[in-house]
């Protein structure tokens, strides 16, 4: 689960607190001018300081991509824990998607964003992204071989599913459902039309 302390340093956390100093930076849309300098200078230390936790500026959004696909796993796994079969616990898993989006724009659209990160550099952030994922994969997978999702290839379903919740996502976080229909029903009525449209009818 992300954890977040703008206090963090205080305590003699660094890197928590430049992490938290990034993300304030990123949710205010400067991914693209976003400078370690400038971060010190947010942590109140200097410039020294942060290149002893990290090397320069990807490393940096790296670990913070970690951080939110390893939070993303966590919803998500939440959300179809208590589910009782692979159809609700579909449902389950796109709810907690959603979620964490709305929890967290500012990590979401840099994971997905268009300043997203050679994952082959960041080996940390290649597995998390995939250990993440496959949450999805795995249970689509597993209602596929159980015959109560449709008879279809497991990674096509898979990649129907996340793009309607990424698509609902998007829009949520960017505005484009109003504010007041934005909510967690309206979540569960979409994300419900998901996992029953992809039962089987055999």
């Amino acid at each position: 689960m992300i954890q977040s302390n703008r206090n963090a340093y205080h305590h003699g956390d660094l890197r928590r607190a430049l992490l938290d100093a990034a993300l304030a930076r990123l949710a205010d849309g400067e991914a693209g001018q976003l400078k370690l300098r400038a971060l010190a200078g947010d942590a109140g230390v200097s410039a020294t300081a942060v290149y002893r936790h990290f090397a320069d500026k990807e490393a940096l959004l790296a670990a913070i991509a970690t951080e939110g696909f390893e939070g993303l796993r966590h919803e998500t796994r939440a959300g179809g824990e208590d589910a009782r079969d692979p159809v609700a616990r579909l449902h389950g898993i796109g709810c907690g998607y959603v979620r964490f989006a709305r929890e967290h724009p500012a990590h979401y659209r840099l994971m997905f964003g268009p300043r997203m990160l050679d994952r082959e550099q960041h080996p940390e952030l290649e597995r998390a992204a995939g250990a993440s994922y496959a949450v999805l994969e795995d249970t689509v997978r597993e209602g596929v071989e159980a015959g109560v999702l449709a008879p279809a290839d497991a990674a096509l379903l898979s990649t129907a599913a996340w793009s309607l919740v990424h698509g609902l996502a998007l829009l949520i976080i960017d505005g484009l459902i109003d504010p007041e229909r934005a909510d967690d029903a309206l979540t569960e009525r979409i994300t419900g039309l998901l996992a029953t449209g992809m039962e089987s009818t055999s």
